[in-house]
């Protein structure tokens, strides 16, 4: 049976509106083909659900503690470093994305880092103190949260970046509606299980799926809700264009990672395994 990958809102997985059964779509291997498994397609209602979820969830949240912060993503780091988390990682990403192992598992590794590194990054989340130019008296900054974040992966490094789409925002005291590639929605709900695992609250990470087809007009939704505050976006030129003129609309931030290029000379006398 293909593996089928639910939503997370507030704190559960779902599956989707009883009404709306049917939304599902497939996923496929990109190199042989095959249909390796399906994923729910959110609705309007659950991707405005999703937001409005961490909408809720950071009027707490912003106000945690660092050291709670620390003891969540410390005990993330830890749970993922195992061998069980491995297996579930590389499995899942060789599906969706026809990987070699040693990409998965490469994957595997740098999360665990990933998630001590940014923790390590907490110390710096201060404000300052500064001189006034009034008598008895001084001045100070404040670094604050600033809210929903939206954060959209891509496919090639699924659990990786994805990963570092969600892990800052948290930290700092945002919450997350984390909307997965329709490549590799399997991959990523894998780091949603690590956090929730973890002891993250509910709301503060919310996970959304979407088709090829639907995805185009659930993106425009979910960054024009007014409790999104930004959006960040991994991914190709075209489509990073397109967001940004949606997110240009509502006057709100995004931080856009785009293209790149890694070319690869593979040798007629390579040993291919």
């Amino acid at each position: 049976m293909a593996h089928f990958t639910p939503l997370y809102i507030d704190g559960r997985w779902t599956t989707t509106n009883v009404a709306e059964a049917t939304r599902t779509f497939d996923v496929v291997n990109p190199a042989s083909g095959e249909v390796v498994g399906q994923a729910a397609s959110a609705s309007s209602e659950e991707c405005k659900a999703a937001v409005d979820a961490a909408a809720t969830a950071f009027k707490s949240w912003e106000h945690s503690t660092h050291a709670e912060r620390r003891a969540i993503f410390l005990k993330a780091a830890e749970l993922v470093s195992v061998n069980e988390y491995k297996k579930h990682i590389v499995v899942a990403m060789q599906a969706e994305t026809a990987a070699e192992e040693y990409w998965c598992t490469f994957n595997w590794v740098v999360a665990a880092n990933q998630l001590r590194t940014v923790t390590g990054m907490l110390s710096e989340l201060a404000g300052q103190t500064l001189p006034s130019g009034v008598a008895g008296a001084r001045l100070e900054t404040h670094r604050r949260a600033m809210g929903v974040i939206l954060s959209i992966a891509p496919w090639n490094g699924p659990f990786t970046l994805a990963l570092r789409a969600i892990a800052i925002p948290i930290l700092c005291g945002n919450t997350v509606v984390l909307k997965s590639s329709e490549a590799s929605p399997r991959s990523q709900a894998l780091i949603v299980q690590l956090f929730h695992d973890a002891g993250l609250p509910a709301g503060v990470l919310n996970y959304v799926s979407v088709s090829r087809e639907d995805a185009p007009v659930r993106t425009a939704e979910l960054i024009a809700y007014p409790a999104v505050r930004k959006v960040t976006f991994t991914g190709s030129d075209r489509v990073g264009k397109i967001i940004a003129m949606e997110a240009a609309k509502h006057l709100k931030p995004c931080v856009l990672e785009l293209g790149g290029s890694a070319p690869v000379i593979v040798h007629r006398f390579t040993v291919r395994k």
